[in-house]
């Protein structure tokens, strides 16, 4: 199958769904941040999207460390009742 095939073919499945069209880019990015979500090691997610180090993947998913520290803070906070 070629590029403009697979192109075409992706867009009326999306259209189908009623989903807005996604970028291979877009996909490789969801899938990253579902890893990295789920508890999946940084070093490996890296090595997975071929990353020249960890440094590139750190910087681009940084998002995803600065939310699970408000959800830890959330969940730990002693403001909040827990025993510890």
């Amino acid at each position: 199958m070629c590029a403009d095939s697979f192109d075409k073919t992706h867009k009326r499945a999306c259209i189908w769904e009623r989903m807005a069209p996604f970028t291979p880019h877009q996909l490789r990015h969801y899938y990253a941040t579902t890893m990295l979500r789920w508890g999946a090691k940084v070093e490996v997610v890296a090595r997975i999207l071929g990353h020249a180090g960890v440094g590139v993947t750190c910087d681009i998913y940084r998002h995803m460390a600065t939310d699970k520290i408000h959800r830890e803070h959330g969940r730990f906070v002693p403001l909040n009742g827990h025993p510890g």
